[in-house]
């Protein structure tokens, strides 16, 4: 949660959504690029939002309770139909462990 709150604002985690969309071109190669959308979206104060191509396909918290800022969520599903959603989200989820676990750089001036 703490990682989550340091997120900037409304600002998509790129690396995030770079590791989906190159799971899902390299299992379905034939979808091509075709301006499918994928996001990995940061909301204040601590909301993950996560989609992938298809029918409003997405993993987001199961509430937005601002009053638990310390508390964590669950990423609930919505409209996942097949496999190859289900693990496009897994690659993201794995890339977003895999970014929260890094250390943090200090600057020092």
């Amino acid at each position: 949660m703490q990682w989550l709150a340091l997120q900037p604002h409304d600002k998509h985690l790129q690396p995030v959504i770079d590791s989906m969309r190159a799971v899902h071109n390299y299992m379905w190669p034939k979808s091509g690029n075709y301006g499918y959308r994928f996001g990995a979206l940061c909301r204040n104060p601590k909301w993950l939002n996560l989609d992938v191509p298809g029918d409003a396909c997405g993993l987001d918290p199961d509430n937005y309770n601002d009053s638990d800022l310390d508390v964590g969520y669950k990423l609930v599903p919505h409209n996942i139909d097949s496999p190859l959603q289900q693990l496009t989200f897994l690659v993201g989820l794995a890339k977003l462990h895999d970014m929260m676990s890094k250390k943090p750089v200090v600057c020092v001036v």
